[in-house]
């Protein structure tokens, strides 16, 4: 790559300095002075396009050299295609570090990453919450998706999908524990779903992502509702920052009342001794955070309504937060909630063996 860069340099210098030679060679006599001034323009004008022919092959050459050194210097452990066997294999199924790499979103080393935890789980519209939220992502800029299934093994829906979908993704899984899993008809809020998910993404990112890299941890359910706009927010976190969440917590939003960058206190409607009165949709932490507390997990077993607070204090105090650019008076993420299709028709047509064609995938 140096070889080339060089190249480029000389046979730009040379082009040049010809030019600037061919420039005062005196014209034969013949000529007058229109034909003369008419050559110096056109020669200028050349030597113009040639000098930006230079700066535009440099730039894009200094481009390459830049991709090639943060490749050898491993900012992330794993290329598109290679699948080398990693240290997070808390599934019954070996978790790779392989980074799904076929995305259409523009790639800059000076703007700080977002890693983005999304648990998700085997229903009749998890098809459709993914592609929604990927819609979403394909327009976010230095995301890295991890997309964590609650199943023994990978499934292949999940694996087709993330492999169309436009963003840089990791795939991984773990199952829930039996204890931990919601019994048939019992409330959503009867049990923290998603924490052994969001456990294994924290691991993925502590044992691939060195302390030196610049980046931003959120948590993004799969059907939730996105503004573009969160993710500015999310970018310019330098320590742990906290916005509002729309129809969360039985309000229209949920989330901290701020002054000057500041939190002055928390609007919320229960439990209001917990330190962070918020949604997992409601905050970010810078990666260094991540990295430097290796033991620091989500606690499954926090009372509900806590595990937010239980992660968030094991980090930071109340006081320490601060707020995005819009000093939480706009909301830029809600806590929307994909309702349960009813599919009696299917579980009949199920029952007497004729069930909808298998395989058209929904």
């Amino acid at each position: 790559m140096m070889k080339y860069l060089l190249l480029v340099f000389v046979s730009g210098v040379i082009l040049i300095t010809f030019n600037i030679i061919a420039l005062n060679i005196l014209s034969p006599g013949t000529l007058d002075c229109v034909n003369k001034y008419q050559e110096y323009e056109r020669n200028i004008h050349l030597l113009e396009e040639e000098l930006q022919t230079l700066r535009f092959e440099l730039k894009s050459a200094w481009k390459a050299i830049g991709k090639e050194f943060r490749h050898h210097q491993g900012r992330v452990k794993g290329e598109t295609g290679n699948k080398s066997k990693g240290k997070t294999e808390r599934g019954n199924e070996t978790n790779e570090n392989i980074i799904i790499d076929n995305y259409r979103t523009k790639s800059d080393i000076n703007v700080p990453h977002i890693y983005m935890i999304t648990p998700t789980y085997a229903r009749w519209t998890q098809k459709a919450d993914l592609t929604r939220l990927c819609q979403t992502l394909m327009h976010v800029d230095n995301l890295i998706w991890i997309v964590v299934e609650d199943s023994n093994n990978k499934t292949d829906l999940v694996k087709r999908f993330l492999q169309k979908c436009k963003v840089k993704s990791v795939h991984l899984n773990i199952r829930t524990p039996e204890a931990l899993q919601l019994e048939n008809e019992e409330p959503v809020w009867k049990k923290s779903r998603g924490v052994e998910q969001r456990n294994l993404a924290l691991t993925w990112i502590r044992d691939n992502i060195s302390i030196r890299e610049k980046g931003i941890v959120y948590f993004g359910d799969d059907d939730n509702t996105y503004d573009l706009d969160l993710f500015n927010e999310i970018r310019r976190t330098d320590y742990v920052s906290v916005w509002p969440v729309g129809i969360c917590g039985g309000l229209r939003w949920e989330g901290p009342v701020c002054e000057n960058g500041h939190v002055k206190y928390w609007h919320t409607a229960w439990a209001k001794n917990r330190p962070f009165p918020t949604d997992f949709a409601g905050f970010a932490m810078n990666i260094s955070l991540i990295i430097q507390h290796r033991t620091i997990t989500i606690d499954p077993h926090s009372k509900i309504g806590w595990v937010e607070s239980d992660f968030l204090i094991q980090f930071v105090n109340p006081s320490e937060v601060k707020t995005g650019p819009s000093n939480c008076m706009n909301v830029y993420v809600w806590h929307t909630r994909t309702e349960k299709p009813k599919m009696r028709a299917e579980e009949k047509l199920s029952n007497i063996g004729k069930p909808s064609n298998p395989l058209i995938e929904t």
